[in-house]
């Protein structure tokens, strides 16, 4: 349709033009524009608050690039520019045909209109939850349709209904409005839906109560091993080696190393993976791994056959050693 989703997010730079959804349970910062554009759907359209939370690749509002078949009717505010999203630094599924301006755009579109062959299109790539799926419940309050924030309202629910009347509009001068048909199934709740129940209908297996009552057989092979081991490479003593050794002479299948994640260094774990490896053979399995502190105080542990550190934007605290888990703020308290 001649438009692209840009994996950017808008920064609004005006502290003036920032509010925040009162009712959410965690930081919701929205941001205000009043740069609207004449358009056939601006009518009585003076500004607009929008949601601007980062989100996955994305963010609750992003913003549009359309060609020049669409007429634009909301631009972010002449304070705001956008920036690329890092993919490289992204813990999120990777996206395909992802695009980005490398520098980024000022006062991004947001909200367009275009004719398509008989039919009419808007687009704004925004959450739904903040107008038609839930905008007038408590958590939204009607602050991005209606209320805005801070004494300055939003005209964005005027914006939505002067847009569906224009995009019904060929309809209604034709006479024939109407004709869609809807799907039984979707008006269905999810769980209702029958591809769904057929997946989670309770199954039942056939078996004999005679059977629950056997053992495993004495031949059944099961496999002892130790988890929790720290070598000289962290807070422990000995090598890998050491322990193999000494593991197989006790007849123990395999072994865990949990390595302490703030007292092992890159090339440290790389050696310790090598070494895994190496002295790993048809008597016993050594998987390489670590622990770490997050930031509730839980301690979480990490192995396998070929385990990765942690990287920088997963980690909080002054020396980058803590797992980030819990929403805080710059001092370390807890917001979400």
């Amino acid at each position: 349709w001649g438009a692209i989703l840009p994996v950017e997010r808008i920064v609004e730079s005006d502290k003036n033009k920032i509010g925040k959804l009162i009712h959410a349970s965690y930081n919701v910062p929205l941001a205000f524009t009043g740069n609207v554009l004449p358009s056939p759907v601006s009518k009585n359209i003076k500004g607009i608050w929008y949601p601007v939370r980062p989100a996955y690749n994305a963010q609750m509002t992003g913003p549009i690039i359309t060609d020049e078949n669409w007429i634009p009717v909301v631009k972010a505010s002449k304070t705001s520019y956008t920036k690329p999203v890092d993919l490289n630094k992204s813990v999120n599924p990777e996206l395909e045909n992802a695009y980005s301006r490398p520098n980024g755009e000022k006062q991004p579109l947001i909200f367009a209109i275009r004719k398509y062959k008989k039919g009419r299109i808007a687009l704004i790539n925004q959450w739904p939850q903040f107008s038609v799926g839930s905008g007038t419940k408590y958590i939204f309050d009607s602050q991005v349709l209606t209320k805005g924030y801070d004494g300055r309202p939003s005209d964005f629910l005027k914006l939505l209904v002067n847009t569906l009347r224009w995009l019904a509009k060929p309809s209604w001068e034709q006479g024939t409005p109407g004709g869609y048909v809807t799907l039984p199934e979707k008006l269905l709740a999810p769980n209702e839906q029958p591809k769904v129940l057929k997946q989670y209908r309770e199954r039942f297996y056939k078996y004999t109560f005679a059977q629950l009552n056997t053992i495993p057989k004495k031949n059944t092979r099961l496999y002892r091993g130790v988890m929790g081991i720290k070598t000289a490479l962290s807070s422990g003593k000995g090598s890998v080696k050491d322990y193999a050794e000494t593991a197989k002479q006790l007849g123990i299948d395999f072994l865990i190393f949990i390595e302490d994640f703030d007292k092992l260094t890159s090339s440290e774990f790389t050696e310790l993976k090598s070494q895994c490896k190496q002295y790993s053979d048809d008597k016993i399995k050594l998987f390489p791994g670590y622990c770490i502190k997050n930031n509730i105080g839980n301690y979480m542990f990490f192995y396998g056959d070929n385990p990765a550190l942690l990287p920088d934007y997963c980690l909080t605290g002054p020396d980058k050693k803590t797992l980030y888990i819990q929403q805080t703020d710059k001092d370390g308290n807890y917001t979400g």
